[in-house]
């Protein structure tokens, strides 16, 4: 499973990531932070994905996620996966 989190680095962004790995600790989260990107390949990926909003989770090429997660998105993804 390829799991891909995408983030600004603003505060909210952080908290995501916290939750992600805190709860999903078996999952290998490839993390794109587009304060670290200068090479714009953060960009280009999250545009293929058709992104408009950070943060974002995606499972396998498909957007599963757009914003922080609530305990019933985790839940939901939980029971995805």
């Amino acid at each position: 499973m390829q799991v891909e989190l995408f983030v600004a680095g603003c505060r909210l962004c952080n908290e995501a990531q916290l939750k992600y790995s805190r709860r999903f600790s078996q999952w290998e989260i490839e993390i794109h932070r587009a304060d670290e990107c200068t090479d714009g390949s953060c960009c280009q990926k999250a545009a293929q994905y058709g992104l408009t909003a950070v943060p974002a989770l995606v499972i396998d090429g498909k957007l599963v996620q757009v914003g922080n997660p609530t305990e019933q998105d985790l839940l939901r993804l939980e029971r995805m996966f």
